[in-house]
């Protein structure tokens, strides 16, 4: 064979194997909704369809015979679920389904896609169900519980409260004894208190017996009146020593003997004796005197003493009256002083005025002379006016 014979033996060879495509294809077929790809010499799906089993279905079709009924393909490739369905376990189903799946029978899935309970249920947070909201109440709290719709909560009902830690409504004069012991009770007027012949420990915040609270609070000098703690006879409740203390022996300690007490926490002297500011004590009347105003005072009352007669006050103290002083004090009493020194004057001007009559006195003695009348006559004069 020549160069120029192979160029035609490769022609021929081409048209041999066109020919024999044309003969297997016209031989083989295709199923449904495919065609033969001459290129990869097989059958393939048209658009839409996919291989399933060896037969082209929709890709719809594939999608519902893998994820159920409410399955479709995706625009974008896949499989996706209808609108009002969710894929659960495998399977495309409706948002109601899947809700009741999850929470039960009694509930519904909202416009929104949202699970929801039905009216009068409510979700248990410990069964993740939606149950009836007086059972749901009741798991919760226990009896005499309902459900308010209105606050979406748990209240107590009628005559019923909550306890210290809400966790149960209880009555409540059960409340009172969770609150201050067993001897506590619901009182008339709605408030907690102590049931008779008891009282509240401020201490332990609980009713105690009566009898016990006083004598632990207020000494063993206390009693219960029937309502309140009260000090016994003869003593009082001190409020610096915080309890019941004996009357007679307070007093002597605030003012010593010689005391008594008058009430309100108050001590005063007996009679015949005097509280002394210096010293705080009660002192007899004359020991007081002296000590304030020395010998020859005596007390007349109201904390205050006088001097005794022959006796007067001088730089504070009372003093033994002297005779010159006693003359001068029973003249002064006696008389008026100013009229007897007007007489006195008078007396003795005249005197002198007959003494120098019966005489001649010098010049100069009488000048002199004149010199005393008139002084001693202006003496006169501004005495009388004074």
């Amino acid at each position: 064979m020549n160069k120029y014979n192979f160029p035609l033996l490769l022609l021929l060879v081409f048209v041999l194997v066109i020919r024999s495509k044309s003969i297997v294809f016209a031989y083989t077929s295709c199923p449904l909704f495919s065609t033969y790809n001459y290129y990869y010499e097989r059958c393939e799906c048209i658009p839409g369809y996919v291989n399933y089993g060896g037969s082209c279905i929709s890709e719809d079709q594939a999608c519902q015979n893998k994820y159920g009924p409410a399955a479709k393909s995706s625009f974008f490739g896949g499989c996706e679920c209808s609108v009002g369905y969710v894929m659960h376990g495998g399977q495309c189903i409706s948002t109601d389904e899947y809700c009741k799946e999850l929470y039960g029978l009694n509930v519904y899935a909202s416009p929104s896609g949202d699970c929801e309970c039905l009216v009068g249920y409510v979700l248990d947070p410990t069964t993740y169900k939606c149950i009836d909201d007086d059972s749901y109440c009741y798991n919760l709290f226990g009896p005499n519980t309902s459900y308010n719709s209105l606050s979406d909560k748990c209240e107590c009902d009628p005559n019923y409260v909550w306890n210290k830690e809400r966790t149960r409504c209880i009555s409540e004069d059960e409340l009172c004894k969770e609150l201050f012991g067993q001897y506590a009770e619901k009182k008339d007027d709605g408030v907690c208190g102590c049931k008779s012949g008891y009282l509240v420990d401020e201490s332990t915040k609980s009713c105690i017996d009566a009898d016990k609270l006083c004598l632990k609070t207020y000494s063993e000098d206390s009693h219960y009146s029937g309502l309140e703690c009260e000090c016994n006879d003869n003593y009082f409740f001190s409020e610096d020593d915080d309890k019941c203390v004996d009357e007679e022996i307070y007093c002597e300690n605030i003012l010593g003997e010689n005391s008594y007490f008058i009430g309100d926490g108050e001590c005063d002297c007996v009679s015949g004796f005097v509280k002394d500011e210096y010293s705080k004590t009660c002192v007899d009347e004359e020991t007081f005197c002296e000590d304030n105003y020395a010998a020859g005072s005596v007390y007349v009352g109201d904390g205050e003493c006088e001097c005794e007669s022959g006796y007067e006050v001088r730089d504070g103290e009372c003093k033994e009256i002297k005779v010159l002083n006693k003359v001068s004090n029973l003249v002064r009493d006696r008389f008026d002083f100013g009229k007897i020194f007007l007489l006195l004057s008078i007396l003795i001007t005249i005197g002198l005025f007959i003494k120098h009559k019966g005489q001649k006195p010098s010049t100069r003695n009488k000048k002199s002379a004149n010199r005393l009348f008139k002084s001693k006559k202006k003496k006169r004069k501004k005495k009388i006016k004074s």
